[in-house]
């Protein structure tokens, strides 16, 4: 090894004539002389030993490069193996072979695949690209990329009005001499996608904020937005099935789960898994299991047992917390974050589907809690042979070992897509260098995107062997075993359990987070305690008195408008859960609605009792002439009817609304409205006729 000094630090040069004249001065002067070439000495020995240093680390490094990678690659395989040979492993698979159950293979097939958006809006008036929108009169934008159409702004109460966007069109008339033409912004999320996707493997999305992976999954699950903005073109196809094939149900084929999760935080996690089989499945016959005496035993031991459900809570290492609430991360407190995303995948896991899109499960979760879901999902995946694809932000290599086979898209085309352990070599060999060592794969292939080569990148792909492969198979028939799927009506029907056994889940499930509230219950049952007394010691035995009545009558029905406020907001709030249930077909809409306002029923007579009886004794109604127990039971009746339809309308001002704000701003107008329709604070004699 050598080493070039011309690079070193050279002697500070050191003039004699500094200094005061003399003996003494010229002494002093080769005195620091001599400190100094003593300092660069020391300087060069060190510079020239920390390079050496570095060079021999460097060749250290060098000649182990990758090999972490291996041992990642080697730690997977092992644990593969492993689970093939677990005791939960064991038992589902001697389950299926008592029962004599043959599962189907799975092929999802996605063929010159694209998404694009088209957004209208107007030129830049502010006059610094007038020249540009000169030169490019019919407004169309073909790249996300053109700068130049659009003028980008946040939007505020200010710039977003009416009256301000007809300024901005005067000022651009008055600037340019013409009115304003809409520019017409193309923007391709996905283009040229082609993927093959088999059972019982696992998928990673590998790609940059942005690249398209949530994109790619909402793709495979339909989920996308489709109307003359939003342009989904390309075939998808299921083993034969399309999504727009009325004879099957996608949403049941392909189940997609969101990064954010979403659960009602009173309920454990055994009971949001069991809620979720029994809405989508019910039980666990399925046309893939003969049908005979000895396996409706067996099935129906299955179903007293709650063997799916038990099997996933075991998968995904949840059985020691399988009666511990959910939670969240405001007022109840609940599994740690890292066990509720688990809660998300094992709702779904327990109901079968045959393809799982999962998107960015790492969000908030730190690298060991990801690396130990991902466990958990090669676990499931190994025992139900079905097909799992997962995006992941520049995940460790660890984790990406556990992958069968790598997604790479930027820009919303596919880069490289194969197995995982072919990836690593085949970038080396497109941009034609090794990877650093000791570099993490996924950061290092996240850093060979984001640039101008990516369109090349894509062409290659499609080009090389990987690619051609897919585009051969994609072209050809499906094989024998995935060339169709069997009538299950899981899959055919969109919901699968009968409508009265869906209600009775909902009214249970809805009473039981009512119940399940106990902080909010006790302090509704004191306040409308205090309130009775409030009211009842004000109309204290005036009952004669038509007009103190009324003024009861008026009080009563005001509080307890104001009071079903506390049921509606908590509607409000888990709003987005009955979207997610929606989304995933767990029941229909009507027979949410209903089972909500039956479960409501037991709350709203609880307050009526404890608010009605202390009014109608203080206040004096018992004691009129003629009084009995039926006048009693009237005017808790008319309580009842009352909050009910006060209930009733505020739900509905709950879904309409666009968040929580809006909903109670809309509620409290219509309890004012109320207040001064009513007849009693503004009586109709003092009307003006």
């Amino acid at each position: 090894m050598s080493t070039s000094f011309d690079t070193l630090p050279k002697e500070p040069e050191i003039s004699l004539e500094q200094g005061v004249g003399g003996a003494t001065g010229q002494n002093a002067e080769s005195e620091q002389v001599e400190e100094n070439l003593v300092a660069n000495e020391n300087i060069l020995l060190a510079s020239t030993k920390s390079r050496c240093a570095q060079s021999i680390f460097r060749d250290e490094l060098s000649s182990s490069t990758g090999s972490f990678i291996q041992d990642a690659l080697a730690e997977a395989e092992s644990f593969k193996s492993e689970i093939e040979q677990s005791a939960v492993a064991r038992e589902f698979v001697a389950k299926l072979q008592e029962l004599g159950a043959e599962f189907p293979s799975w092929e999802l097939r996605i063929v010159n695949g694209s998404y694009d958006v088209i957004k209208h809006s107007m030129p830049d008036i502010s006059g610094e690209n007038d020249r540009n929108y000169s030169n490019n009169p019919s407004g169309d934008v073909e790249s996300p990329r053109h700068k130049n159409a659009t003028k980008v702004s946040t939007p505020t109460v200010a710039n977003s009005g009416a009256i301000s966007k007809l300024f901005e069109r005067l000022y651009y008339c008055t600037r340019t001499g013409k009115w304003p033409k809409p520019v017409t912004q193309r923007i391709s999320v996905l283009s040229d996608i082609n993927l093959n996707l088999r059972s019982g493997k696992m998928y990673l999305v590998l790609g940059a904020p942005g690249s398209g992976k949530s994109s790619l999954l909402k793709y495979i699950s339909h989920m996308l937005q489709e109307d003359k903005d939003h342009i989904v073109g390309g075939s998808l196809l299921l083993n034969g099935v399309s999504p727009i094939d009325r004879e099957f149900e996608w949403r049941n084929l392909v189940t997609y789960v969101d990064q954010i999760d979403q659960h009602h935080e009173y309920l454990t996690v055994r009971e949001t898994l069991q809620y979720a089989f029994d809405c989508l499945r019910g039980t666990h016959k399925s046309p893939y299991i003969p049908h005979n005496s000895t396996n409706d035993a067996i099935i129906a031991e299955m179903d007293k047992n709650h063997f799916a459900v038990n099997i996933v809570l075991e998968a995904l290492g949840l059985k020691r917390v399988k009666d511990t609430y959910v939670g969240n991360d405001v007022s109840v407190r609940g599994v740690s974050g890292g066990e509720r995303k688990r809660v998300t995948l094992g709702e779904l896991l327990s109901v079968g589907a045959p393809v799982f899109c999962c998107d960015e499960i790492s969000t908030g979760l730190d690298a060991a809690t990801t690396f130990d879901i991902c466990k958990g999902f090669a676990f499931a995946n190994a025992v139900s042979k079905q097909i799992r694809v997962v995006a992941l932000l520049a995940p460790p290599p660890e984790t990406v070992a556990l992958f069968d086979e790598l997604i790479v898209i930027d820009e919303g085309k596919i880069i490289y897509s194969g197995p995982t352990n072919e990836s690593l070599p085949y970038f080396e060999a497109l941009v034609n260098q090794h990877m650093p060592a000791r570099a993490d794969p996924g950061e290092w292939l996240l850093s060979l995107l984001g640039n101008a080569r990516d369109e090349q990148y894509a062409q290659q792909f499609q080009s090389s062997e990987k690619g051609g492969m897919i585009q051969v198979t994609n072209t050809s028939r499906f094989s024998d075993s995935t060339s169709k799927i069997l009538d299950d009506p899981r899959f055919t029907k969109r919901y699968h359990t009968y409508w009265f056994k869906n209600l009775r889940l909902v009214v249970a499930h809805e009473f039981l987070l009512w119940k399940r509230d106990r902080i909010r219950v006790r302090a509704r049952l004191i306040q409308l305690t205090v309130m009775g007394l409030v009211i009842g010691t004000v109309f204290y035995k005036q009952g004669d008195n038509p007009y103190s009545g009324i003024g009861v009558l008026f009080q009563t029905l005001m509080f307890l408008s104001l009071g079903t406020l506390v049921f509606v907001l908590t509607q409000v709030d888990n709003r987005a859960i009955v979207y997610k249930h929606q989304d995933l077909n767990f029941y229909p809409t009507w027979i949410f609605v209903l089972g909500r306002f039956l479960a409501l029923i037991p709350a709203v007579t609880l307050d009526i009792i404890f608010y009605g009886t202390v009014v109608f004794f203080l206040s004096g109604m018992a004691y009129d002439d003629g009084a009995s127990f039926w006048n009693f039971l009237i005017f808790l009746l008319l309580l009842f009817l009352n909050a009910i339809a006060t209930v009733t309308l505020f739900s509905v001002y709950s879904a309409i609304s666009k968040d929580r704000t809006t909903a109670i701003s809309v509620m409290t107008l219509s309890i004012l409205l109320m207040i001064l329709f009513s007849g009693f604070t503004v009586q109709p004699l003092v009307i003006p006729s």
